[in-house]
């Protein structure tokens, strides 16, 4: 399930964002392209699924501390051409540079498709672009 079709990013390491872990290297997290509104993430299930929630963790960046996700879309289909909205969403703004990754609490959105894909898009950031620490979808 880690494959990942496409991602616009600068830096990305699929199998670290399957993992809530605070513990590990600060630089275990996707990270959206500079001051962009439409950086995503695009995962590719292979086969269809029925994914009935989403759960995310915004990151923290500790050592820079200069970008997090404001906005997002969660977007799913069968076609990467025909995606359809599934929910938006405002993730915890972690804005303080004192916020520890343990105390930023896990977010969960209801899906409620059947799909092949599932799409994360950053459309807000603060700072210097989006980011995720954290996704698990079921």
């Amino acid at each position: 399930m880690e494959s990942i079709a496409h991602s616009t990013h600068y830096y990305a390491k699929p199998s670290t964002i399957f993992k809530d872990e605070c513990e590990t290297a600060y630089y275990m997290n996707w990270l959206g392209a500079d001051h962009s509104t439409t950086s995503y993430i695009l995962f590719d299930m292979q086969v269809t699924h029925m994914i009935t929630t989403v759960t995310l963790k915004q990151t923290t960046q500790v050592a820079e501390f200069n970008r997090g996700t404001t906005n997002f879309d969660i977007l799913v289909g069968n076609s990467t051409a025909t995606l359809t909205l599934a929910t938006q969403g405002v993730m915890t703004n972690v804005e303080n540079p004192r916020v520890q990754c343990k105390d930023i609490p896990l977010q969960s959105y209801h899906v409620g498709y059947i799909a092949r894909y599932l799409q994360f898009t950053a459309t807000g950031y603060y700072w210097h672009g989006p980011g995720l620490k954290y996704i698990h979808f079921e």
